[in-house]
């Protein structure tokens, strides 16, 4: 921009231009200042700047910072749900399986042991701390995975028990004529005196379905004099049933049978006084009422009457 000054000589304004001496003074004044201001300036660019590699370091310190709090919200999440597996364990489905709940000592198994961290781990107490609640939350869930593969094979044999318990009427109520309920005790229909009777009468029609009474396998399945044409079925577990007086059976020793399989029908042989189906149940080889099974057939009204049935004394069919 030009430069003008008044000539009172000649009462006019004149271009003004700095030459020699002048002109180099002032060049240098502008170098000075331009060159203090930039010194200055490249000071504080060091002084708040941070150089690239640091800034990118700080960048990944901020992605991990945020990769940190997402764990840790997971490790809680984690937590919850481990808590309510371990409750409806301990309080259901140990309780259904007859089973003892976890103590806390077996729950903690393995938690707090040496496992060994870097020292630089140790040295960061909020990174350490994750480590040792991510430890603690694995072996938990190490217990309670054991816990529910136990459950697993427990539930596996009481399903296997379930079904092989005798648990049904051998004879349908509809095809059942008459049920002699004495167990014990009875007046023998021939001999007219009184000897034990170890199992239960139903006289049906001859030909009736007969049905096993819980899953097993054929220990016996022939003629007696006595029994006539009997079937014995070992079922496991203790227990075992005999059917007897059959007009004929329809399996063989060794045979596996599921509950509810026809194995023989009705009839009168042996030393029978009528046609019908003799009933025993056996426990570690023990002859028991086979009456306190029959529930799963049985409304609580019919089977409260079955039971009142049970007190009175009857003869049997057998002699």
């Amino acid at each position: 921009m030009a430069r003008y000054i008044y000539n009172q000589e000649t009462c006019a304004y004149e271009r003004y231009e700095l030459k020699g001496t002048a002109l180099r003074n002032r060049m240098a004044v502008l170098l000075t200042i331009s060159f203090g201001f930039a010194l200055a300036g490249y000071v504080t660019f060091l002084h708040y700047s941070k150089p690239l590699d640091l800034l990118e370091v700080e960048r990944k310190n901020a992605d991990l910072k945020t990769a940190w709090f997402h764990l840790n919200y997971r490790l809680g999440e984690t937590e919850e749900k481990l808590k309510f597996f371990a409750e409806e364990d301990d309080q259901n489905y140990r309780v259904i399986l007859d089973a003892n709940p976890l103590s806390t000592i077996e729950r903690q198994a393995g938690v707090g042991g040496a496992t060994r961290k870097s020292k630089a781990l140790e040295e960061h107490t909020l990174i350490s701390n994750t480590f040792d609640r991510a430890l603690k939350l694995n072996n938990q869930l190490t217990v309670q995975n054991e816990s529910f593969n136990e459950l697993q094979k427990l539930l596996d044999r009481k399903l296997k028990e379930w079904a092989s318990r005798p648990a049904i009427q051998p004879i349908d109520n509809k095809d059942l004529l008459r049920l002699h309920t004495t167990f014990g005790m009875r007046l023998n229909p021939v001999l007219k005196v009184w000897t034990a009777h170890k199992g239960l009468d139903f006289t049906a029609s001859t030909g009736t379905p007969i049905y096993a009474t819980g899953d097993g396998v054929v220990q016996d399945a022939y003629y007696s004099d006595s029994f006539g044409n009997v079937v014995y079925i070992d079922h496991g577990f203790e227990f075992e049933t005999r059917y007897a007086h059959m007009v004929r059976f329809i399996v063989s020793k060794g045979e596996k049978i599921k509950r509810g399989q026809v194995i023989g029908y009705v009839g009168n042989t042996g030393r029978s006084a009528g046609e019908h189906l003799h009933y025993e149940v056996l426990y570690k080889g023990n002859q028991i009422n086979p009456i306190n099974f029959f529930q799963r057939d049985l409304s609580n009204k019919e089977y409260q009457k079955l039971l009142e049935l049970a007190k009175t004394e009857n003869s049997s069919l057998d002699y």
